[in-house]
């Protein structure tokens, strides 16, 4: 033996080797697993994201599908104004104890849908795809004696299956494949928060120019109005105390007709 040196037998290099080959083995496959695990965990089903790509289905459309509708009871009151007339000033609303919120600016663009012979018209529905603003997407809205009972999914290119099964119970099982589009709706509004003293917020106002086409007829409509929407949960007295306001303003009540149903008109 020389100092600083080891000599080794044949059977020993061997099996050096061997031990070495084992472990990278090991640490191979270990990387193997957890790549996988990686890739389990990222797709459930990588198959069907590759199909879904390929067919162009989108991730909205798949949650639109799969969602279930924000329902809402929606309670507000119409008024017709001229082209000259402003909302009431924030004094105004002050001395009936009501602050006002800055405005804000949306532009809406809405298609709306029924049968060839309106059967949704008929029990009072309407149902559109509104794009822009703050409940985009798709509607179903059904009148009621305590205001209109709202349906709402998100947006998407594809009906949501809920918003289908609504309308096969509505209008029988080929519902849906009947509906085609009766009016588009361009609308640039104008909201203002009303808020009490403790800065609840009780009522939305909204300022909107309507520019409306009958698709069946092919007639355009242009007009203005207003909206007082009470928000959930707040007194409905608060209209009536508003109310004139408005009024004084130049406004006049508008009882009973929807835009849809002043377009189609």
């Amino acid at each position: 033996m020389r100092s600083g040196w080891v000599s080794l037998t044949l059977p020993a290099l061997a099996g050096i080797v061997l031990v070495v080959v084992a472990g990278a083995g090991i640490v191979w496959s270990a990387g193997r697993r957890r790549a996988g695990d990686s890739e389990a965990a990222g797709s459930a089903d990588p198959a069907r994201e590759e199909a879904d790509v390929a067919s162009g289905e989108s991730v909205a459309a798949v949650t639109s599908a799969v969602a279930s509708p924000v329902e809402s009871l929606e309670i507000e009151r119409k008024y017709e104004v001229e082209d000259g007339a402003a909302l009431p000033a924030a004094e105004d609303f002050a001395a009936l104890g009501l602050r006002l919120a800055e405005p804000e600016h949306h532009r809406l663009e809405a298609r709306y849908f029924d049968t060839p012979d309106g059967a949704l018209a008929a029990q009072r529905v309407a149902v559109r795809m509104r794009a822009g603003g703050k409940d985009e997407g798709w509607h179903l809205k059904e009148k009621g004696a305590e205001g209109a009972r709202e349906l709402l999914w998100p947006p998407a290119e594809e009906m949501p299956q809920g918003l289908r099964a609504e309308l096969e119970r509505r209008i029988g099982a080929d519902g849906a494949r009947r509906l085609d589009v009766i009016g588009r709706l361009r609308t640039e509004r104008t909201t203002v928060r009303v808020t009490a003293v403790d800065g609840v917020e009780v009522i939305e106002l909204a300022d909107d120019r309507v520019d409306a086409t009958n698709e069946l007829t092919g007639r355009r409509q242009q007009w203005r109005e207003w909206e007082a929407e009470l928000i959930p949960g707040a007194d409905e007295g608060l209209l009536d105390r508003i109310e004139p306001l408005l009024i004084a303003a130049g406004a006049a009540r508008v009882r009973g007709t929807s835009k849809i149903q002043r377009t189609m008109s």
